[in-house]
């Protein structure tokens, strides 16, 4: 599998996990809607810099976009669920900000 396939499958899984759309994600990383289109159709091959964005935007480490068999990490397949795990995931080492995205997902006791 070519690298620019391999990013592109990784942040439509991120994106399914995460409840995100394309243009959610341009907006929040600060991308042209047609630079993510065409890093999904694999016309475009992410620069580092652009990479990172992603990344930032997706918040995980930018080695996750590259990563092989993330599409074999398995959550529970419902939705709302592995939705909620992603955020956590995501957030969980952010130290107290994180409390105000997490904690919604958690039992006031």
């Amino acid at each position: 599998m070519q690298i620019s396939n391999l990013i592109a499958n990784n942040i439509t899984i991120l994106l399914t996990r995460l409840d995100m759309s394309q243009t959610q994600l341009s907006e929040k990383s600060g991308l042209n809607r047609s630079t993510v289109r065409d890093i999904f159709s694999g016309k475009t091959i992410c620069n580092v810099q652009t990479l990172a964005q992603i990344a930032t935007a997706l918040e995980v480490d930018p080695s996750v976009l590259i990563k092989k068999g993330l599409e074999k990490v398995k959550l529970t397949g419902i939705k709302k669920i592995d939705t909620a795990i992603a955020e956590i995931n995501n957030n969980l080492y952010k130290g107290p900000p994180a409390k105000k995205i997490i904690g919604k997902y958690f039992a006031k006791d």
